[in-house]
Order: C-alpha cells, then structure tokens, then sequence
C-alpha cells in the first residue's frame, strides 16, 4: 500500500480513499461543498465521511481508524497534530414569532433565565456556551439536551426554548423563515474548528490535498 501511494506521489495522479471522522454540525453544513470541490479538482479520489462525537473522533484518529477528524474546539493532545480551520460565529436561534426574532442583536445579559435547548454536556460547544454564560455571570434554564444540532433546532422550532449554535448550521432556516437568527453581541462567540490527525502517521498525498483545502478561507 506504502509502495502504491509513493508511486502515485511519482507520477502525480491523486487517488485513493480518504477516510474522514467528523461532528455532526460541520460534516452536515461546512464539508459538503468543500467535498465537491475536491472531488471536482481530484474525481480519482473518495473522500469516506462518517459522523460522531468528539470524543469517538479523537480515539479512531489515534488508533488509525480515520486518517484525519474535524472536531470544533479541538484541544491540544500529545500525538495529535491540529490545523485550525476558519472560525464560525455562534448565533442565538429562536422561532420567528419569538420576542427576540426582529432585533439584530442580544447581548449575553438578555439570556438571563431564559429556556435554552442545549447540547448535551460533554459536547465542546456545550461547554464553550457554558464558560461564556458563567464568565458574565449569566444564569439560563435548561429546557432540553441533545447530541445532535438538528434535533437541537427542531426543538427550537416547536417552541422548547431558544439555543446557542453555529451559524452555518442553520443559514437554510433562515433564509426558508423557519427559525430567526439573532447575532450575539460579545465577541467571545465564536466557535473554532479543527482538523486533527496522528502525528506520527504518514499522511497520503490525498488527505494531505485535502486538509489543505479545508483549512483555505472560503472565497468572497
């Protein structure tokens, strides 16, 4: 297998499978049409996606399950090489007849004691949402939990409570009306995305081709 891919490294050709770990949220909404591009510039290739939790992510990366994972909030790990994708910013979600769905922004001090549809807690963006809450003191009620941010923002739609997402993972709501998205004022909402794999492990000209397309900004 080793000898394959030096070969194809030889001669140019770019093929073979690219196994790829990655979080609900930005597998479903961020790595679609950067598949399309790759697989416009390379069809020789197949990029294999499946979806978990971080956690599951991390493991599979070290044991060589998956070539490479892409994780939000990803933490520095020895073994583990991290290449920082572009930020996304975290929005407040609610249903459009919701007090909040007309204003273009709410400040963290307007959460307070609000119903809010979370995250389960061991989900990295739970516990950014969390640090950012307590950092100014801001106490909210727990509504619901979920693993998974399309159940997140259907609970929202039927009127559960409001919740704190990436905005990429709810822009065809918005543009369709079925939930309004409000921006956060501070600048701590921001979630930041990660493109992990073994350090140790030789990575193939395919995967290398593509983390390098992944961590590109998109064009404006």
């Amino acid at each position: 297998e080793e000898l394959q891919e030096n070969m194809r490294n030889l001669t140019g050709r770019i093929s073979g499978t690219v196994k790829v770990a990655t979080v609900y949220s930005v597998g479903l909404h961020e790595l679609p049409p950067k598949v399309r591009e790759f697989m416009s510039k390379f069809p020789a290739v197949k990029i294999d996606i499946e979806y978990s939790r971080t956690t599951r992510i991390v493991r599979d990366v070290l044991s060589g399950e998956v070539e490479i994972g892409v994780v939000a909030f990803p933490e520095p790990r020895r073994g583990l090489t991290i290449v920082p994708m572009p930020s996304d910013r975290l929005v407040l979600i609610c249903p459009p007849d919701h007090e909040f769905a007309n204003r273009k922004e709410v400040s963290v001090k307007d959460l307070r004691g609000r119903s809010f549809v979370m995250f389960e807690r061991d989900i990295p963006t739970r516990k950014a949402i969390d640090r950012i809450l307590k950092s100014y003191g801001v106490k909210v009620k727990k509504a619901a939990e979920f693993d998974n941010i399309e159940t997140i923002k259907r609970a929202v739609e039927v009127g559960f409570g409001l919740a704190i997402v990436p905005h990429p993972s709810v822009i065809d709501e918005e543009k369709n009306g079925q939930l309004a998205v409000v921006h956060l004022a501070e600048k701590d909402w921001v979630r930041t995305v990660g493109i992990i794999y073994r350090t140790d492990r030789n990575l193939s000209l395919a995967a290398r081709k593509f983390i390098q397309l992944l961590e590109s900004k998109p064009q404006t």
